[in-house]
């Protein structure tokens, strides 16, 4: 590999023998995806196709349903579904009744006059830097005003449509909102700078008090026209095999708290001339080590603020493994989990049966994969992983994809061990603030079956409240003529009543009372040993 260096950016080459490859097309990296252009296509057809139906057999449907809820029914919970009257009912937009239809709507809709994003890179242990996407509606909020962590979706970033309406309608309601873009997502590089390389350095061995940030706009306009599942198209991305350099301001990011043991081969950080080369060359379902740092850049930030994490579709197993498996250290009052596959050996084995969908997200990976293409190749050599590149190219399904691709570079041998390393099924019984889980049973992304592992936890964890419904597609949920996201006012009425219950240093209230409350609220109560129950179709 050679570097240059061209005026505020590290130049990376790529190794001679992969540029013959691509002179000989042994490595295609194509300009256009059309197999999943092919399948985007598709699957708007069939959107329109449900649309239709739903408007020919409006007059003839029950569309109105009643949310399962399953939860410890105490007094905290009672408390808590009488704060969220959205659960009483579900109206799902009559003429878009169908999940492929709900999803595309969705994905599609741009949020008019949307607050714009203040990006900030935070640097990680490697010297890689992620992007944090801030939104604000009110510039002069005070610095104790609640703040919303958001996690996106698989291959997804903060301006795709689905993301950007959830940051939206939780700035709008005067919280500070902040998306956490993993590595290699919405135009961050995966390598290092030099400059990011020693500010890493620094604060891993003095443990420095302060904060690097660069602010700016970019990316503008970056929102997605074209319909999505699960994620869109990245925005306008930094040139591939160049590095976003941070600033030397001479101060560095707040460390944060030990990171303690990560499932998978753990290597050193390689020093490549000015690069640091990791065994990330390409981002997890889920990594710990990065998220405590970034929950801990902004708790230092804003300390005296109450904050939340959300997580939507794969962003969603990253917070439950986060308020789970890191609860002693976590500086949030409430968690989200929206559209969970909770177990993604099932998930993605579901997934064969839906082959377009299947394409689909397999379309969001290789944007990323192509977008980083260099960048991945390089560090999967320094790491001496080698991939099978014309399998990985050829991938059709997810299971394909990261097993020729994500499991490797991890450290695994088979993809579904590296599943068994990063679903969240385990972490629930660990959480130890309100959580709330929203599933639906016709999303065409996630198995209904799946939907259980939230409902049984929530039958014996008392922070853990589990909400179902029939129809709402994936990230979908539009209701009434408008198609206005009910899902927005689920999870700002959770929000706003966690918010106002936190007490001490930004923490939930302890001491939940285990005494039964009043019966009502359509709260789903399975006898002992039971089956959960889920939503029933109309």
């Amino acid at each position: 590999m050679t570097l240059s260096r061209s005026s505020s950016v590290i130049i990376v080459s790529l190794p001679e023998a992969a540029q013959g490859f691509r002179r000989k097309g042994w490595l295609p990296v194509p300009n256009t995806d059309w197999h999943g252009v092919a399948c985007l296509v598709a699957l708007v057809l069939q959107a329109f196709l449900e649309i239709l139906i739903s408007v020919l057999t409006a007059p003839f449907r029950k569309i109105q349903e009643t949310p399962v809820v399953t939860c410890v029914e105490d007094n905290d919970n009672t408390s808590v579904l009488q704060a969220m009257p959205s659960l009483r009912k579900f109206v799902p937009t009559w003429w878009a009744l169908g999940p492929f239809a709900q999803t595309v709507a969705n994905g599609s809709r741009a949020v008019k006059n949307a607050t714009p994003y203040t990006r900030e890179l935070t640097v990680m242990s490697d010297g890689v830097a992620v992007a944090l996407d801030w939104k604000t509606v009110d510039p002069a909020l005070p610095p104790d005003a609640p703040l919303v962590v958001v996690c996106h979706g698989l291959g997804g970033h903060s301006r795709t449509n689905s993301c950007n309406g959830v940051t939206e309608a939780l700035a709008r309601r005067g919280w500070r909102v902040v998306v956490y873009n993993r590595r290699g997502h919405g135009g961050s590089s995966l390598l290092a700078s030099d400059t990011a390389t020693a500010t890493a350095t620094a604060y891993r061995h003095a443990a420095a008090n302060s904060s690097t940030r660069r602010a700016s706009e970019g990316d503008e306009g970056g929102e997605d026209s074209a319909p999505s599942i699960g994620g869109d198209a990245t925005p306008t991305p930094t040139p591939r095999g160049t590095i976003r350099p941070i600033p030397g301001t001479g101060t560095s990011p707040s460390p944060s708290s030990s990171s303690g043991p990560v499932r998978g081969a753990a290597v050193s950080p390689q020093v490549v001339g000015r690069c640091v080369l990791s065994v990330k060359a390409f981002p997890a379902h889920v990594d710990l080590d990065d998220l405590r740092r970034v929950v801990s850049h902004v708790q230092s930030r804003y300390p005296a603020a109450p904050k939340a994490l959300v997580g939507l579709s794969a962003g969603s197993n990253l917070v439950v493994r986060f308020q789970g498996d890191c609860a002693e250290e976590s500086p949030f009052v409430a968690a989200a989990s929206i559209a969970n596959g909770h177990e993604l050996t099932h998930l993605t084995r579901a997934l064969l049966r839906k082959p377009l969908t299947d394409l689909m997200l397999v379309k969001f990976l290789k944007e990323v994969l192509y977008d980083r293409f260099e960048e991945v190749q390089s560090l999967a050599a320094a790491a001496g992983v080698v991939l099978d590149w014309p399998r990985l190219l050829a991938a059709r399904r997810i299971r394909e994809f990261e097993g020729a691709l994500t499991a490797p570079l991890w450290g695994f041998k088979h993809v579904d061990e590296y599943y068994t390393a990063n679903h969240c099924c385990e972490s629930f019984k660990h959480i130890r603030a309100p959580l709330l889980s929203l599933a639906n049973a016709d999303d065409p992304v996630i198995d209904q079956a799946l939907i259980r592992y939230a409902q049984e936890a929530a039958r014996v964890n008392r922070h853990i409240i589990s909400v179902a419904t029939v129809r709402g597609g994936h990230l979908g949920w539009l209701a009434g003529t408008t198609a206005r996201p009910w899902m927005h006012d689920v999870l700002t009425e959770f929000l706003s009543h966690a918010f106002s219950r936190q007490g001490g240093a930004g923490r939930a209230v302890a001491g939940a009372s285990d005494t039964r409350g009043d019966e009502g609220y359509g709260v789903a109560l399975p006898p002992e040993n039971a089956e959960c129950p889920l939503p029933e179709r109309n």
